[in-house]
């Protein structure tokens, strides 16, 4: 027996060594650029980025430096996580600043080089055939020469009774966008982590009692950010915690089940705050790419790329030990310049197909949404127009409303003769979110002739929101 299995493992060590022999010449056969390559491809993106949080931009600004044509596909929440939080303290050169301001200042020095953004999602990779063809969520297509997903991680749900029902109702994952909407109210926070301690402390400004839940026996956060929370009386914390039901009026939240040290407890409260981890954004990767247990992309232990050549990953994506800015920055850089270095060893030649390089359409980048802040100033507009109306409540700080508003804006565009849109920033337009009972963004308003005729909370793709305004202009 044990002969016969030092026989099979010669043989699979033989049939690897040829593997190794053959990969490098049937890459070098498949990832050969000439001008027929491209004869039916006529958008072209030589670095394709997924993402627009820390490793996105980083990755961007390196590959734009580098004079390859680079495109920066923001997808649903450009900035990323950064967005959601407030003063970051740890960004190397910068001793405490706002994260969305990070995000923006490494997004315009991207651009400053070149690259080129685009405010719209990759629904999905084709590895088929090579250069990969990328689908967007309106259904058009483009062609990568190389691709960096960097697209994050989602909030992890608890997956329990209410959640669903009150979600954008009460129950949310962003502190930073929802506390001013918890003024004088009670809320708790779910979690034991960094993120946790984070969205409990972004509360404390507003709400007048928080709760943070932890299933275990003791905080996982770092200890800077524990001892932080001593600043704050309006903050305790409930150790052997688990949430069981969230429940509500059929409109709001007012209550939780709570499981303490094993108890069942019924508490009143106004919002739940979750913060209990995040799942990797993969929904757009190839068929057949290597993922770990946890569903984060597995790279090589020499570079950036992934199982599939030519395709690269940074940030949370693929990252299930660090999950910090500055780690996903760097990361984004390593992706980068493995990126250059594939584009190069395919023979492309960025001056000679300047005619098929694809670049976002600016024309799509509509600017139709007026401002207004108070219930005079609506009244005013709406008196003068007889179309419908759209009202986007929202805020800067949120990834989510800063997805809707081109959505929007490109609706209004298209149906410009029988649709009018105006943007109200919650933070500062307490009148309307009051006028028509606003308890979270986004929140789309659709109103006819001085009525309210239906809302939205979700977040839609361009072809969901199209289809759901266009039903009321019928």
């Amino acid at each position: 027996m044990i002969k016969y299995i030092i026989i099979i493992i010669m043989v699979m060590a033989a049939l690897y060594g040829l593997y190794k022999l053959y990969l490098p010449k049937k890459a070098a056969q498949e990832f050969s650029y000439n001008q027929q390559t491209m004869t039916k491809n006529a958008l072209l993106v030589p670095i394709a980025i997924l993402g627009g949080g820390p490793a996105g931009y980083a990755a961007g600004l390196y590959g734009a430096r580098a004079h390859v044509h680079t495109v920066i596909f923001e997808g649903p929440y450009p900035g990323g996580q950064l967005m959601k939080t407030s003063h970051v303290e740890n960004w190397p050169g910068i001793q405490k600043q706002l994260g969305s301001d990070i995000m923006k200042g490494c997004k315009t020095q991207a651009e400053s080089f070149g690259a080129q953004i685009a405010p719209y999602t990759v629904k999905k990779i084709h590895t088929d055939s090579w250069p990969y063809k990328l689908t967007l969520l309106d259904g058009s297509e483009v062609f990568a020469l190389s691709v960096i997903i960097a697209t994050g991680a989602s909030p992890r749900k608890l997956t329990i009774p209410g959640e669903d029902k009150y979600w954008g109702s009460g129950v949310t994952t962003c502190a930073i966008c929802d506390a001013p909407f918890y003024k004088d109210k009670s809320v708790i926070v779910v979690g034991g982590g960094d993120s946790a301690l984070e969205e409990a402390m972004q509360l404390a400004p507003y709400a007048k009692d928080i709760m943070i839940c932890v299933r275990g026996e003791s905080f996982r956060g770092a200890a800077a950010m524990i001892e932080r929370l001593k600043q704050y009386p309006q903050i305790h914390t409930s150790f052997k915690t688990k949430v069981l039901e969230i429940k509500g009026t059929g409109t709001l939240v007012n209550a939780v089940t709570l499981e303490i040290n094993g108890e069942k407890v019924e508490r009143a409260i106004d919002g739940v705050f979750l913060a209990i981890g995040h799942i990797p954004n993969t929904s757009c990767m190839p068929e057949g790419m290597r993922v770990d247990s946890l569903g984060h992309i597995i790279i090589s232990s020499e570079s950036r790329e992934t199982s599939v050549p030519g395709i690269f990953a940074a940030g949370d994506v693929s990252d299930h030990r660090y999950r910090q800015a500055g780690v996903a920055a760097g990361d984004g850089i390593k992706a980068a310049l493995d990126a250059i270095a594939f584009v190069g060893s395919t023979g492309f030649i960025e001056k000679d197909n300047k005619k098929i390089l694809y670049s976002p359409n600016k024309e799509g980048m509509y600017t139709a949404l007026e401002h207004i802040l108070t219930t005079a100033e609506y009244e005013q507009k709406i008196a003068q127009d007889n179309k419908l109306v759209l009202l986007d409540f929202y805020t800067t700080a949120c990834p989510s409303c800063m997805r809707m508003m081109p959505i929007v804006e490109r609706v209004v565009f298209e149906h410009k003769d029988a649709v009018v849109g105006y943007k109200v920033d919650a933070f500062v337009g307490a009148e309307l979110m009051k006028k028509f009972v606003v308890p979270g963004v986004p929140t789309i308003v659709v109103i006819r002739n001085g009525n309210e005729i239906a809302r939205t909370k979700d977040t839609m793709t361009y072809q969901d929101f199209n289809a759901f305004i266009t039903e009321f202009i019928k």
